[in-house]
């Protein structure tokens, strides 16, 4: 007697629609281009999109607002390039944020 139309339990994406191991990161001098999707000034960090980080991790990329040029405007979208490392857990996290 569920709500749903679904026998999967929870939000998002199925687990066997998530890679099943731990992907490898990017070579670490390797510089990609996206644009500030959003930032959270009372959180201190925000989301970068980038098509190429999306097609391996599945995910936009974390970044710290500390890394973020002060002139960065998110509700602008600004292009910016950055590196990427990957947190514990496996998911993109931007380095070396610069604007476009």
């Amino acid at each position: 007697k569920g709500k749903g139309k679904s026998n999967s339990k929870g939000k998002g994406k199925d687990k066997q629609d998530r890679p099943a191991k731990m992907l490898d990161a990017p070579p670490p001098d390797k510089e990609f281009k996206g644009y500030v999707k959003s930032y959270s000034e009372s959180n201190g960090y925000g989301f970068i999109v980038c098509d190429e980080i999306q097609e391996t991790f599945e995910r936009d990329v974390w970044v710290d607002g500390e890394l973020l040029p002060a002139e960065v405007d998110a509700t602008k979208r600004p292009e910016v390039t950055f590196t990427v490392v990957l947190s514990t857990k496996g998911h993109p996290q931007a380095k070396n944020v610069r604007m476009v």
